[in-house]
């Protein structure tokens, strides 16, 4: 379109002024008055050129001119308007990187890459092979279901990570690294670039924002999306976030994140050891070669990436297989020493199941609980003193608390009760409240002390058939003298096995709820509830003097001769002597 001189501007907006006057009255004077395309482009542009409070007084009088809604005006003299960087900033301009002209060497190439990172950066052998597998992968990341995010971790500041992102920027394809970013403009960079992010100093901002945490998890799989309203209608619309990203952070971030990722443990380098100085600014041409020499080697690839199977390790399950599958197709397709080299990578740097907070919270809790009970602030204060452990940062860098740490243990049936100890009674655990869920979580956790299908352990199962043999004698005894009392334990037989109904409550403390301590259960007295439907409950020796002050009118019998079954309704009772 050819421009309009000043001339033509002003008469354009002359005649249609004159239009809005009405002052044309025959057709041919209003057709004479009508806007050309170029006349409204013209008229736009002069609105545009007014002051801000100038253009509000005439925009109605001007839609009306140009026969359009003050909304689509507004959106056309914006876009006119000339922008001041500093407001409105600059627009996304991503690195494509071009692909080298001669095919490539792949075991080569990452051999380069791996000298590259060494010759910057201090890592282990097996987190260098880690990193660059997922810089390389990076170039066919749509090949695969699932990618992992590369999570750079570290105790302290000094360790390398920003380092590593600068120079993972000059071999990922189309590198995107903010200082910050938060939910909104991540999605839409990602739909719109599909870039390789890089997040420096993520435990600043991204475990406090939900809706950023949210989109960085939904982005591990292909099919990752979110939902948002867009237009005038608000139509829904979904937008995907499928992208690499590489994390650093000092802070463990939340548990979900660091599930999806690679994890990247980086420390300080040892004294004397040397390492060149990364200069970003100047960063060296051997990083452009190899990037270049990436994406050949990807696109060349591409169909045997996506067709390989790889075999995953016995002792990797579940997601951290699923993370290290397209570093395993990467490997297996460059072939040679590659395809062992991943995998004692990803036996070396795997964390496995530790890294989930719940699980790591009963694996610290198993090492801390040496006693028979523990009130949860010692517990909480043992667990934040814990060395490398991230219960000192768990909250958004606060430390845990007992109210958290209820929350967690909730998730394994485990609640805090009121717990006397050392003549102070506050809420607290047993050591026999956690058994069942050591030897569920953890499988090297010996049976012993493990409750079976009855409820019970092996202690509480001697301590029962120790004192039924010495006060009822044999089961077939027992069971004739309390049918004599009335049937309150009478015997169903099932598949064989016999079962007694009516029999009293597990074996857990009235009054704390606990359960038994090391102590043997016989020696815990008995509390006869007559009108309470319940033959009989347990107390800990020191919540008796408790129970008889809340409980005056119900008499205590100890436990060796009180006339109840101290097991679970229905239980074995087979399977408790044998």
């Amino acid at each position: 379109m050819i421009p309009l001189s000043k001339d033509e501007i002003k008469a354009a907006a002359d005649r249609a002024e004159a239009r809005a006057q009405g002052k044309t009255t025959t057709a041919k004077e209003f057709a004479s008055a009508s806007l050309t395309e170029g006349e409204q482009a013209a008229e736009i542009a002069k609105l545009a050129a007014l002051p801000v409070g100038v253009y509000e007084s005439k925009r109605v009088a001007a839609a009306e001119r140009l026969s359009m809604r003050t909304s689509i005006l507004d959106k056309l003299v914006a876009a006119k308007r000339p922008r001041d960087e500093a407001e409105s900033g600059t627009a996304i301009a991503l690195v494509k990187r071009e692909p080298a002209a001669d095919p490539v060497d792949g075991q080569e190439m990452l051999k380069g890459i791996i000298a590259q990172i060494g010759t910057y950066i201090f890592l282990p052998e097996s987190a260098k092979v880690s990193v660059a597998l997922w810089a390389v992968a990076s170039y066919a990341f749509d090949s695969f279901f699932i990618f992992p995010r590369l999570r750079l971790k570290s105790a302290t500041k000094g360790c390398g990570k920003s380092t590593l992102l600068d120079v993972l920027e000059c071999l990922v394809d189309r590198p995107l690294i903010p200082s910050n970013i938060t939910g909104g403009p991540l999605f839409r960079v990602i739909a719109a670039h599909r870039p390789t992010m890089l997040l420096d100093e993520a435990d600043r901002y991204v475990s406090k924002n939900e809706d950023l945490v949210s989109i960085i998890n939904a982005g591990h799989k292909k099919n990752g999306t979110v939902v948002r309203c867009v237009g005038d209608d608000q139509e829904p619309r979904a937008f995907s976030v499928w992208a690499p990203m590489a994390i650093a952070a000092i802070r463990s971030l939340t548990g979900t994140i660091e599930h999806r990722a690679i994890m990247i443990e980086m420390t300080r380098k040892p004294p004397g050891a040397k390492f060149r100085r990364f200069r970003a600014d100047k960063p060296p041409a051997e990083l452009a070669t190899l990037a270049s020499q990436a994406a050949r080697w990807a696109a060349d690839n591409q169909e045997r990436i996506a067709r390989a199977d790889p075999a995953i390790p016995d002792t990797l399950t579940n997601r951290a297989a699923d993370n290290w599958l397209p570093l395993f197709a990467i490997a297996d397709v460059l072939g040679g020493d590659w395809p062992e080299a991943a995998r004692k990578a990803a036996l070396a740097e795997q964390h496995g199941d530790d890294d989930e907070l719940g699980v790591r919270l009963l694996l610290d809790i198993k090492e801390l609980f040496t006693a028979d009970a523990m009130h949860s602030a010692d517990l909480v204060a043992a667990l934040n003193a814990r060395e490398g452990s991230p219960w000192a940062e768990i909250s958004y860098g606060k430390q845990l608390t007992a109210a958290k740490l209820g929350a967690m243990l909730r998730d394994f049936q485990i609640e805090s009760k009121q717990i006397k100890i050392d003549g102070t009674n506050r809420h607290g655990y047993r050591r026999g409240q956690f058994e069942a869920a050591f030897a569920a979580y953890q499988p090297d956790t010996p049976l012993e002390n493990a409750t079976d299908a009855t409820g019970l352990n092996n202690q509480e199962k001697a301590a029962f058939q120790d004192a039924t043999s010495k006060d009822q004698g044999s089961v077939s005894e027992l069971k004739i003298q309390q049918q004599k009392q009335g049937g309150s334990a009478g015997s169903v037989s099932k598949g064989g096995v016999e079962h007694y109904e009516g029999a009293a409550d597990p074996i857990i403390c009235a009054q704390c709820g606990g359960g038994p301590s090391t102590d043997p259960p016989a020696a815990m007295p008995t509390v006869n509830v007559s009108n309470g439907g319940k033959s009989g409950a347990w107390l800990h020796p020191e919540c008796v003097r408790f129970w008889r002050e809340d409980h005056k009118e119900a008499p205590l019998v100890p436990a060796a001769s009180a006339n109840v079954v101290p097991v679970r309704a229905r239980v074995t009772i087979k399977e408790i002597v044998q």
